[in-house]
């Protein structure tokens, strides 16, 4: 997908500006930088057409792990730090929920 603030950067415009030029609401663009909405695909052309260049601008994909590698790298973490080979279920569950509210729900195996 196209990074529209990587973009706007390059070309030093505003999203207000960048709206303007696309003919579309700011406020479109800015849910599109924050990932709260996708570009269509008329979009994409109308920016393409507007920028040959655009698409030197993507988002990287993040990697994705799994959720037994997660619970198996916390386990191992808790495992060494313990002198009594006690595991605080509590505690590895907050990591994992923390874990989830930064990189969202994880895939099923």
């Amino acid at each position: 997908m196209i990074d529209l603030k990587a973009l706007r950067g390059d070309k030093n415009i505003s999203q207000k500006k960048l709206s303007e030029i696309l003919n579309i609401q700011q406020s479109r663009i800015s849910k599109i930088e924050r990932g709260n909405e996708g570009i269509s695909k008329s979009l994409r052309i109308k920016i393409l057409n507007t920028y040959p260049d655009a698409d030197n601008f993507q988002i990287k994909e993040e990697k994705k792990i799994d959720e037994k590698e997660i619970l198996v790298q916390l386990l191992e973490k808790y495992m060494k730090t313990s002198t009594k080979m006690e595991i605080k279920i509590e505690t590895l569950l907050s990591e994992l929920n923390e874990y989830r509210k930064k990189y969202g729900p994880l895939p099923n195996n």
